[in-house]
């Protein structure tokens, strides 16, 4: 989204940020499509009970819906190659521009921006483990060996999506052979590990996505201070009269 693109190096490298976290997201959505295919398939394996009126526009059969899923999953694991992609673009870039890195990075954790941000517009628990890895990075290795390290939070992915896959398949041929109740049994009573393959994929994918996050908060931050300008605590609320003349 637009408001989750870094603002790491210079302004002239924003288009391929933005870029790069359009990808991301492309990704994330993919692969949440993926799993609501999977849940239909479930859902339809129990004939829609107890949400008929739920899930009212709800056709096909499991398999389609499992042929679905995999499909997302292949267009999240491209999306996922462009954003490592996306990565060594903003570098490009910031090398054409002369781009070294950020001065203030290395006492980055004196500004307590955890603290800064969760008192502003951070609503939620700041992940504290994922939050000093990103600071910790930033702070010894400055703005462009973080992008570096960053990039490689994604290398896992292409596996983990093809396990997730192969299970998948599996549902597939369990229903092919033995009908649609007898696949979502043997996904409930863990004889085709589905979950555990999910879990692992989409667990990586939210990883990846909260250092994406507050790499974003920190290095945009950082280029506000290094640049004189306005820090991200200082807004004005939404409801305020905004004059457009």
């Amino acid at each position: 989204m637009g408001a989750k693109n870094h603002q790491p190096t210079k302004r002239e490298c924003t288009g391929i940020s933005a870029w790069l976290s359009q990808r991301l997201g492309m990704g994330l959505i993919e692969v949440q499509r993926a799993n609501n295919h999977l849940e239909d398939a479930i859902m339809l394996g129990m004939n829609k009970k107890y949400v008929e009126d739920l899930a009212t526009t709800l056709s096909g059969t499991c398999v389609d819906h499992l042929q679905k899923a995999l499909t997302a999953l292949d267009a999240s694991k491209r999306h996922a190659k462009e954003t490592q992609n996306g990565f060594e673009r903003v570098l490009e870039a910031a090398e054409s521009e002369g781009y070294i890195g950020n001065p203030l990075a290395s006492k980055v954790d004196e500004y307590q921006l955890d603290k800064l941000f969760s008192e502003s517009f951070v609503v939620t628990s700041i992940n504290d483990k994922i939050w000093r890895e990103v600071i910790r990075n930033i702070k010894h290795h400055n703005i462009l060996h973080t992008l570096h390290w960053e990039k490689k939070q994604f290398s896992d992915l292409p596996k983990f999506t093809d396990d997730f896959a192969e299970t998948l398949r599996q549902c597939i041929s369990r229903a092919n052979r033995h009908g649609d109740w007898a696949m979502v049994c043997a996904v409930e009573d863990n004889q085709i590990p589905v979950r555990q393959y999910g879990f692992r994929l989409f667990s990586t994918w939210s990883y990846a996505d909260l250092v994406f996050t507050y790499s974003a908060l920190v290095m945009t931050e950082l280029y506000y201070r290094a640049n004189d300008l306005p820090s991200l605590a200082e807004f004005d609320p939404v409801h305020s009269e905004i004059d457009i003349a």
